[in-house]
């Protein structure tokens, strides 16, 4: 066997027990926010940066930060995860509204724009999108009760339907969650309906945080932070209805009733890529100084009526403490929920934890929902490597680079969990003997 194929068969041999066992999530890239303290060569925009969301073609990121009342706009490099500052928009720019206190952002299937749910403005505001150079166009806001627009006070996170056609807002002081229909060609939305906790017999919605669809477009899942629960309303997909997505309340899932558990300060929810299981991400718990100590739930879903069962909980003390496990010596910071992103195939589901600073990786069954911890990284370093206070997390399109924002030290990062291990994680070959 010559020397070329020797090294080939080997590094198939490690390639096949590097993957066999958990891998590691490393860090690729942070972009922080220029007025912070210890930030070198930082950008603007970025403090209390919350949410963040990237384009369908993987090309461009974008973060709603809530102190800088800003909309960021980073390219991200498909292989290395490099972020890079593209352009930051403030609220007080000249023509710009619909930013304060941003804390939602969400990007159209179709990758013609971004909308984003701010909580002191009670708005939602829209911009296109240029696909070439990432760069955003103001094009309209609306805001609670003028127009008619009802359900956006407190505006806190925003999604858009699979089929591009509407857009939710979930909203915190209103316990709502509103409807708006979309023009695919301008992105200007029309306001429909909302549904408020408490009327007309919906519940779960008390202090909405978290707002999404699910994949087939039938159904919305709405994470309510003071209800300790999630809320399941059915979705009108066919276009020739009048009530052409507006929503109808089917249940809601409540923390400690009928055996389900770690809902306590539900704050982020999310539903796998084949639409059999939703993760709720909630409060750090004890561990961060609050009673109980929640962090996930697990879910099985009904396609047909989108109704949830219970399959399963986990808490933080199951993972350590600050001295042990994955949360030992982690120096995160903040009071705020976690955040849950699912890979685009399905296989892993990720947290975040913002007291601790720690990303983790749960491998999940595909057909039971159930999660197995897998990796995990947390912030050892006070902020340095700007995981510390992670809250909102999402995926790359492919999959390959996660990306986290952080309140509480004012930084955006992309991660990889890791294929190489051992040394390897780089991926410089020229290393390799």
């Amino acid at each position: 066997m010559s020397d070329r194929w020797s090294l080939l068969a080997c590094s198939a041999a490690f390639l096949l027990v590097a993957t066999s066992g958990a891998q590691p999530l490393v860090i690729e890239d942070t972009v922080c926010d220029v007025d912070f303290p210890t930030c070198v060569g930082g950008t603007q925009g970025v403090r209390g940066a919350r949410t963040v969301a990237v384009s369908p073609d993987g090309a461009h990121a974008y973060v709603a930060t809530s102190l800088d009342d800003a909309l960021l706009a980073l390219s991200l490099d498909p292989l290395t995860g490099e972020l890079a500052p593209v352009q930051s928009i403030f609220d007080t720019d000249a023509g710009i509204d619909g930013l304060d206190s941003a804390r939602g952002v969400t990007v159209s299937p179709d990758g013609d724009h971004v909308y984003v749910a701010a909580l002191v403005d009670s708005s939602l505001a829209a911009f296109s999108r240029s696909a070439a150079t990432g760069m955003l166009t103001f094009v309209e806001a609306e805001f609670d009760g003028a127009g008619g627009v009802d359900g956006l006070a407190g505006a806190h996170a925003v999604t858009v339907s699979p089929d591009g056609d509407h857009v939710y807002v979930a909203s915190r002081s209103e316990s709502a969650v509103a409807a708006f229909e979309r023009d695919a060609g301008t992105g200007a939305v029309t306001f429909l309906e909302a549904e408020f906790d408490n009327i007309a017999g919906v519940d779960g919605l008390d202090a909405a945080e978290s707002v999404t669809v699910s994949p087939d477009g039938k159904h919305v899942y709405v994470a309510g932070e003071g209800d300790d629960a999630v809320a399941v309303f059915e979705r009108e997909t066919d276009s020739g209805e009048p009530d052409f997505g507006e929503l109808s309340f089917v249940e809601a899932q409540f923390d400690g009733a009928g055996g389900v558990d770690g809902l306590e300060g539900a704050g982020w929810v999310a539903v796998s890529p084949d639409g059999d299981h939703v993760y709720v991400a909630s409060e750090r718990g004890s561990l961060g100084g609050i009673a109980g100590d929640d962090w996930i739930a697990v879910f099985e879903r009904n396609a047909a009526t989108g109704a949830l069962t219970f399959v399963e909980s986990h808490d933080e003390s199951e993972f350590g403490t600050s001295t042990t496990g994955i949360f030992a010596f982690c120096t995160g910071v903040g009071n705020e929920n976690s955040g849950v992103a699912v890979a685009p195939d399905g296989g892993h589901v990720y947290y975040t934890n913002p007291f601790f600073g720690t990303v983790a990786s749960f491998d999940r069954n595909a057909t039971t929902g159930a999660l197995s911890l897998s990796g995990s990284i947390c912030d050892l370093s006070f902020g340095a490597d700007g995981i510390a206070g992670a809250i909102g997390i999402t995926t790359s399109p492919d999959g390959r680079h996660l990306l986290t924002a952080s309140s509480g030290f004012e930084t955006v990062a992309s991660l990889e969990q890791a294929i190489f291990v051992d040394g390897f994680e780089s991926g410089n070959t020229s290393a390799w003997n």
